[in-house]
């Protein structure tokens, strides 16, 4: 097994539960009081699965527990969100489309996300560090394009 596959699989183990967890975003519109984030998620697959995201507001978090995470429906190519209630001034994000709707970012045999994608900060190969991934949560905007 290689090195990346570990990290692969923690990765979707972390969406997966973040997925599960309570987050607070509004859709599309102008950015409400105590929001620290508004995202455009590019490239996602109209009505094919909902838009996994997880947050992670500290790097001692990062990887392990999501701080906000929200799963949205895309009603067209590109999703909008606002993302509240983010308690650290820097955060990290990390969407997957959950296209066959099993809660779960699926790979192929070699470990490579075989659905939509992406991760907020530097472009990476193989998963992000909290250093690459990491943006200011003070109000502004950032786009993600899914892979």
């Amino acid at each position: 097994m290689t090195r990346s596959k570990p990290l692969i699989r923690h990765f979707l183990a972390t969406l997966t539960l973040a997925a599960l967890a309570t987050g607070a975003a509004h859709a599309q519109g102008s950015l409400p009081a105590g929001c620290g984030l508004q995202l455009e998620i590019k490239r996602v697959a109209a009505n094919q699965g909902p838009v996994m995201v997880a947050v992670y507001e500290s790097e001692a978090q990062f990887m392990k527990e999501a701080g906000v995470a929200v799963a949205a429906q895309a009603k067209g190519e590109t999703l909008s969100l606002s993302l509240c209630n983010l308690s650290g001034e820097e955060v990290a994000v990390m969407i997957y489309q959950d296209l066959d709707r099993n809660g779960k970012l699926n790979t192929n045999f070699m470990g490579i996300p075989s659905e939509p994608y992406g991760a907020s900060g530097e472009p990476s190969f193989g998963p992000p560090s909290w250093a690459k991934a990491k943006v200011r949560a003070d109000g502004r905007s950032i786009s993600i394009t899914l892979n």
